[in-house]
């Protein structure tokens, strides 16, 4: 049975990959021009800084790189950061484990999220 956090995860991804068109340079552009963003506090630093990474650490053992990646978030392809610190974007551990579940992005990846999304529902 899923708890009330896996389905608000769950419905983060969804908005993401289906309302994800970014278009710019950089994804920190996006975030400004599109979003009130919060005063962060020491204590929200500190909690992001211990729990989310960067693009780059994320991509250390990768075969594509960040640009390959950031490319792939401005297309709408992968979900953008779930933070921006001082123009750094934070992502969560677990950022590639769906797309890698699915083996491809695009369509594919967005039929296959509506499927799980619409099992996930009926539990």
């Amino acid at each position: 049975m899923m708890r009330n956090a896996d389905y608000r995860r769950l419905f983060d991804v969804a908005f993401w990959i289906l309302n994800s068109r970014v278009s710019g340079s950089a994804i920190t552009d996006f975030v400004a021009t599109h979003s009130t963003l919060p005063v962060l506090t020491n204590e929200d630093r500190t909690y992001i800084q211990d729990n989310f990474y960067t693009l780059e650490e994320l991509c250390l053992c990768r075969t594509r790189t960040t640009t390959e990646y950031r490319s792939q978030i401005r297309a709408g392809l992968l979900p953008r950061p779930a933070y921006v610190v001082d123009g750094t974007e934070m992502y969560p551990a677990d950022f590639f484990l769906f797309p890698d579940s699915v083996g491809s992005l695009g369509a594919r990846m967005k039929d296959e999220f509506s499927a799980r999304y619409v099992r996930a529902a009926k539990v």
